[in-house]
């Protein structure tokens, strides 16, 4: 633009607003563009829509009344989710508690071995504490470490597989 020349876009009024020359981005710039065609308005009302929908006073108290209704929601659903984990919580305690119900008296090696599982859960329930690793994981590492041969020692009793070798095979589907 030539310094000497005077712009004639800036500072027109047009009706009781001020007009303003704003650079939009490419895909903002189409996406108005495509919502005046699909509503067969013009660009600048769409524009001027949105913007007296962000900043117009009378509208304040709508986004208020938007934002308590989505803290309530949130309020709701963490609620939600505290109560599936209390009823998760629940069912694992009376399961763990039948499960070693069931199970004979147990035997000095066998306090000193849930002794030292405990005292291994605790230690490791500590590190996740203070680490980004979540519990499960690392004790996923620790524990479920299998190899080859752990597979191979295996022994099932009689009757979990089929006689037939033929039964375990398997074919890909076409």
């Amino acid at each position: 633009m030539n310094p000497k020349r005077k712009s004639t876009h800036h500072k027109r009024a047009v009706g009781v607003g001020e007009r303003l020359y704003v650079n939009l981005p490419k895909s903002l710039a189409r996406a108005i563009k495509q919502e005046a065609a699909a509503r067969r308005i013009t660009q600048t009302s769409i524009i001027e829509s949105s913007l007296a929908e962000r900043y117009d006073p009378s509208n304040a108290d709508m986004r208020e009344r938007m934002l308590a209704s989505e803290l309530r929601t949130v309020k709701r659903e963490l609620a939600q989710v505290t109560f599936n984990q209390r009823a998760t919580a629940e069912v694992l305690a009376v399961t763990v508690k039948n499960i070693v119900a069931m199970l004979p008296s147990p035997t000095a090696e066998g306090r000193k071995r849930a002794i030292s599982f405990y005292n291994f859960m605790a230690s490791e329930a500590a590190k996740a504490l203070s680490s980004e690793k979540a519990l499960v994981d690392r004790l996923a590492e620790k524990i479920l470490t299998f190899s080859d041969e752990d597979f191979a020692t295996v022994e099932l009793p009689p009757g979990v597989l089929p006689e037939d070798e033929a039964a375990l095979t398997f074919e890909e589907d076409t």
